[in-house]
């Protein structure tokens, strides 16, 4: 009986990653893979500096590359200075990226392509200077904002003073703790998107968002029933606590952030389709 209802667990489980990725690849997210050019391989962290970044940028336009879809221009390690600045923000590097990350991030965007950067989540990077965004990540958040990133490359280097008992001799590693510590600053939260319906995609069946305690499930079909779980105290979701009166204002807070990253990722707009059958549309596909 356990062994048959691991099975259909897999099964749900696997059946919902498909309907998520499928939902999200129909309103124009993610239809690939992020592609481009990351300086690392050739160039490491020693020899990469603007004026090549330049040269880069002009080169994925003129081969095509960019048209092709292949627009990411990422710089990995090399980009910082050595240490953090007195306040502890990033600094570049004064030699090879004397002009700082902005003016590249701009060009790039002038040339129809996303910029991107490497950083580390802990308290050094792999080659041992000091400059991890530890402590500091809701500055460096802020200062990619401000240089305008589409992406960022998470590279879990070292973790000073956090010994890990499972590290090779001589490096430092992430205890399970602190891996949680870290993950819970760069993402509170999670949103979920799930669709069962023989008609898929035409009806949205539930949204739902999860913070690091709480899950908040927004029902839509008319016999079901919105859900909020203390996953701290009722981690297999037994007690809904959405009729708690001291629940309330919880509830609508996270019922009001799911709508907004709907709204922000284009969630509502998922074109509808007429359904000729009612109990197999998806054998009509191609047809409507």
């Amino acid at each position: 009986m356990i062994k048959k209802l691991h099975l259909i667990l897999v099964i749900t489980f696997v059946i919902f990653l498909f309907n998520v990725s499928t939902a999200q690849i129909k309103r124009g997210l993610a239809q690939t893979p992020p592609m481009g050019w990351n300086s690392w391989n050739f160039f490491g962290k020693q020899d990469i500096n603007e004026k090549i970044v330049y040269e880069v940028i002009d080169a994925m336009v003129s081969t095509g590359l960019r048209d092709a879809g292949y627009n990411y221009v990422v710089i990995d390690g090399g980009w910082r200075d050595t240490a953090l600045a007195a306040d502890g923000s990033l600094l570049s590097h004064p030699l090879k990226f004397p002009n700082g990350i902005k003016p590249l991030a701009d060009y790039a965007h002038s040339k129809g392509l996303k910029f991107g950067l490497h950083t580390v989540p802990g308290t050094h990077d792999c080659g041992g200077n000091p400059v991890g965004n530890y402590s500091h990540e809701e500055l460096h958040v802020k200062q990619f904002v401000e240089w305008g990133l589409d992406f960022v490359k998470l590279d879990c280097c070292r973790m000073l003073g956090d010994p890990c008992s499972s590290s090779p001799t001589g490096r430092t590693g992430w205890r399970e703790e602190s891996t949680k510590d870290l993950y819970l600053k760069w993402r509170k939260e999670f949103f979920y998107e799930y669709y069962w319906e023989d008609a898929f995609p035409q009806t949205p069946t539930q949204f739902a968002v999860r913070t690091d305690r709480y899950k908040f499930i927004r029902a839509i079909g008319v016999l079901d029933t919105d859900q909020l779980y203390d996953l701290q105290t009722d981690p297999y979701e037994v007690n809904n606590l959405i009729r708690k009166p001291e629940y309330q204002t919880l509830g609508k807070e996270l019922n009001a952030k799911l709508w907004q990253w709907l709204d922000d990722t284009k969630g509502l707009y998922i074109p509808l389709k007429p359904i000729l059958e009612k109990k197999k549309d998806h054998l009509y596909k191609g047809t409507w």
